[in-house]
């Protein structure tokens, strides 16, 4: 649950951009070592779900949705978020992750991630 609650807020931050204050809280625990690895997985998994889940509803068919008990919040993500968004979003995910197996800082990753998706949403 605290993965997914981090998850939400990593999207909701490249999705509304404005002030990072509560994107670089949660991003904190994703430094180095052991602990934070493992949340650093967690948080990708979760991710890629919640991405899927965005599709689910972009594509029409949210009895797909995983997610059933935060489905109101995935919707108003989802009218935000359009294919394009969705699709550039798993393929930095996907670039995170690589990173990640090469040891580069995890919650500067996840900063980055997030404020390039915040900037591919501005331009769309």
């Amino acid at each position: 649950m605290a993965a997914r609650g981090h998850a939400l807020t990593l999207l909701n931050s490249a999705l509304r951009g404005g002030d990072h204050s509560e994107l670089f809280k949660v991003t904190v625990p994703y430094r180095a070592g052991a602990a934070g690895r493992e949340k650093s997985e967690k948080v990708l998994r979760v991710l890629y779900l919640l991405l899927q889940d965005l599709m689910f509803f972009n594509s029409g068919i949210p009895k797909l949705v995983r997610n059933t008990d935060i489905q109101g919040e995935l919707k108003k993500l989802a009218d935000s978020a359009d294919f394009e968004w969705i699709a550039r979003a798993a393929d930095r995910l996907a670039e995170v992750e690589r990173g990640m197996r090469r040891n580069l800082l995890r919650s500067l990753s996840l900063d980055a991630f997030v404020t390039a998706l915040e900037k591919s949403a501005i331009s769309n």
